[in-house]
Protein backbone atom coordinates (compact mmCIF):
# COMPACT_ATOMS: atom_id res chain seq x y z
CA UNK A 1 0.00 0.00 0.00
CA UNK A 2 1.26 3.37 -0.63
CA UNK A 3 1.89 5.21 2.25
CA UNK A 4 0.77 8.73 1.02
CA UNK A 5 -3.10 8.80 -0.29
CA UNK A 6 -5.99 10.68 -0.49
CA UNK A 7 -7.93 8.81 2.54
CA UNK A 8 -7.57 11.82 5.06
CA UNK A 9 -10.66 9.64 7.17
CA UNK A 10 -8.89 6.26 7.51
CA UNK A 11 -7.29 5.96 10.83
CA UNK A 12 -5.26 2.80 9.23
CA UNK A 13 -3.75 5.31 6.24
CA UNK A 14 -0.78 7.02 8.49
CA UNK A 15 0.14 9.80 6.03
CA UNK A 16 -3.19 11.06 3.93
CA UNK A 17 -2.21 13.47 1.13
CA UNK A 18 -3.87 16.09 2.82
CA UNK A 19 -1.84 15.85 5.93
CA UNK A 20 1.36 15.28 3.85
CA UNK A 21 1.39 18.68 2.54
CA UNK A 22 0.87 20.14 5.69
CA UNK A 23 3.96 18.99 7.24
CA UNK A 24 7.24 21.05 7.14
CA UNK A 25 10.27 19.25 5.87
CA UNK A 26 13.02 17.85 7.30
CA UNK A 27 14.72 20.29 9.61
CA UNK A 28 12.62 23.32 8.71
CA UNK A 29 12.06 23.05 12.99
CA UNK A 30 15.18 22.80 14.02
CA UNK A 31 16.18 24.76 16.97
CA UNK A 32 12.73 25.30 17.96
CA UNK A 33 12.65 23.09 21.20
CA UNK A 34 9.05 23.18 22.79
CA UNK A 35 7.43 25.54 20.04
CA UNK A 36 7.91 22.86 17.74
CA UNK A 37 4.48 21.93 15.78
CA UNK A 38 3.60 18.51 15.85
CA UNK A 39 1.36 18.06 13.33
CA UNK A 40 0.16 13.80 13.80
CA UNK A 41 -0.14 11.56 16.07
CA UNK A 42 0.49 7.79 15.23
CA UNK A 43 -0.62 5.39 18.14
CA UNK A 44 -0.81 1.85 18.83
CA UNK A 45 -4.42 1.22 19.44
CA UNK A 46 -3.93 -0.96 22.61
CA UNK A 47 -0.86 -0.14 23.74
CA UNK A 48 1.30 3.11 24.82
CA UNK A 49 3.60 3.35 21.56
CA UNK A 50 3.14 7.04 20.34
CA UNK A 51 4.75 8.83 17.32
CA UNK A 52 4.53 12.59 17.27
CA UNK A 53 5.33 14.03 13.67
CA UNK A 54 6.78 16.97 13.20
CA UNK A 55 8.73 16.86 9.82
CA UNK A 56 8.74 14.82 6.64
CA UNK A 57 10.77 14.40 3.67
CA UNK A 58 7.75 13.58 1.49
CA UNK A 59 8.81 10.12 0.72
CA UNK A 60 9.60 7.81 3.98
CA UNK A 61 11.47 9.70 7.16
CA UNK A 62 9.73 11.11 9.40
CA UNK A 63 11.12 13.35 12.38
CA UNK A 64 8.99 12.06 15.42
CA UNK A 65 8.88 12.24 19.47
CA UNK A 66 8.56 8.65 19.99
CA UNK A 67 6.78 7.35 23.05
CA UNK A 68 7.23 3.69 22.83
CA UNK A 69 7.90 2.29 26.31
CA UNK A 70 6.62 5.59 28.19
CA UNK A 71 7.60 9.00 28.64
CA UNK A 72 11.38 8.25 30.63
CA UNK A 73 12.36 6.27 27.52
CA UNK A 74 10.91 8.64 24.37
CA UNK A 75 12.78 10.33 22.56
CA UNK A 76 13.14 12.57 19.17
CA UNK A 77 14.14 10.52 16.29
CA UNK A 78 14.34 9.56 12.95
CA UNK A 79 11.12 6.91 11.48
CA UNK A 80 10.53 5.37 8.53
CA UNK A 81 6.79 5.72 7.74
CA UNK A 82 6.82 2.44 5.72
CA UNK A 83 7.85 0.91 8.56
CA UNK A 84 5.14 2.51 10.94
CA UNK A 85 2.19 1.63 7.93
CA UNK A 86 3.85 -2.06 7.17
CA UNK A 87 3.35 -2.67 11.86
CA UNK A 88 1.35 -5.59 11.98
CA UNK A 89 0.83 -6.97 15.75
CA UNK A 90 0.98 -10.82 16.30
CA UNK A 91 -0.42 -11.57 19.91
CA UNK A 92 -2.82 -10.89 20.76
CA UNK A 93 -4.36 -9.40 18.37
CA UNK A 94 -2.99 -10.87 15.25
CA UNK A 95 -3.11 -8.22 12.00
CA UNK A 96 -3.70 -5.03 14.23
CA UNK A 97 -2.27 -1.91 12.39
CA UNK A 98 -1.42 1.25 14.34
CA UNK A 99 -3.50 4.13 13.59
CA UNK A 100 -3.48 8.02 12.98
CA UNK A 101 -5.22 10.11 15.44
CA UNK A 102 -8.14 11.48 13.70
CA UNK A 103 -9.09 14.36 16.07
CA UNK A 104 -5.41 15.66 16.42
CA UNK A 105 -4.92 19.21 15.91
CA UNK A 106 -1.62 20.24 15.32
CA UNK A 107 0.18 22.12 18.21
CA UNK A 108 2.85 23.08 19.92
CA UNK A 109 5.44 19.75 21.27
CA UNK A 110 5.56 21.98 25.27
CA UNK A 111 1.61 21.83 24.99
CA UNK A 112 1.12 17.73 25.07
CA UNK A 113 0.86 16.01 28.05
CA UNK A 114 3.12 12.91 27.62
CA UNK A 115 1.94 11.07 30.89
CA UNK A 116 -1.33 10.78 28.96
CA UNK A 117 0.07 10.54 25.71
CA UNK A 118 -2.95 13.80 24.32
Amino acid sequence: MDPVTKDIDNASILMPEELAKKIPELYKQDGKGADVIVYAKIFHPVGRATWYIAEYDGDDTLFCYAVVLGPQEAEWGYQSLKELQEYRMSVPFPGLTLERDLWWEPKRFGDINLETAS
